[in-house]
């Protein structure tokens, strides 16, 4: 019992002791202060979108823009071995290349791009698979 009241005894002077206006006042001020600076922290941030998107446009139209894809190459094996798969995802490697404005154009990401059967390890080893390269970025970089 005396554990309780030891215990609850500092909430009940807490929750009795006047509140102090002034200092409300003041925490109401920046509370409204750091909703502002949100507000002009979220303006500002898409000024800056659109400005780069403008810098990219204007590089383009003068012929000084990279255009960059960026490829998955993975194994595939049609396999019941689940260590087959982890194996598989665990050596995937991705690389980038840089291309021309028009097959830019023409991909999208999430494509599959080429998918090659594995005839050497058929033959060989016995496993079916494929190789499979996936396209997983595309960007554009300013020549600098």
């Amino acid at each position: 019992m005396k554990k309780i009241l030891l215990f609850l005894i500092p909430f009940l002077f807490i929750s009795c002791m006047p509140k102090d206006e002034a200092l409300e006042e003041k925490i109401q001020g920046l509370e409204a202060q750091i909703v502002s600076l949100k507000e002009e922290k979220s303006k500002i941030s898409n000024e800056i979108n659109e400005l780069n998107k403008k810098e990219i446009q204007i590089a383009e139209d003068k012929g000084l823009v990279y255009y960059i894809v960026t490829f998955e190459a993975r194994q595939t094996h049609f396999s019941l071995d689940i260590s087959e798969h982890l194996k598989d995802a665990a050596n995937a490697y991705t690389f980038q290349v840089p291309v021309d404005k028009t097959f830019y154009d023409s991909v999208s990401i999430g494509q599959e791009y080429t998918r090659e059967f594995r005839a050497g390890s058929m033959l060989l080893k016995g496993t079916l698979g494929s190789n499979k390269i996936t396209i997983v970025g595309k960007e554009k970089v300013l020549k600098r």
